[in-house]
């Protein structure tokens, strides 16, 4: 198999392989750039990403201030 390349430098190899994932890509945004929000719930009081030692202590006070 020759491995011609055309006027522009790229292969029907190349070619496809980018229009391929130029599509996929296309096809695939709407699914991942959408954001989902969590629905409004009365139960989320407080939240609190990485607690450590003091934390831990200040997310119990929390809960206990506002029940």
């Amino acid at each position: 198999m020759n491995k011609q390349k055309s006027n522009l430098g790229v292969s029907r190899r190349e070619f496809l392989r980018n229009s391929t994932l130029l599509v996929a890509g296309t096809a695939l945004a709407p699914y991942v750039l959408t954001t989902h929000a969590a629905p409004d719930s009365p139960e989320i009081k407080v939240g609190l990403i990485g607690c450590g030692g003091r934390g831990s202590g200040a997310i119990r006070d929390a809960i206990k201030a506002a029940p």
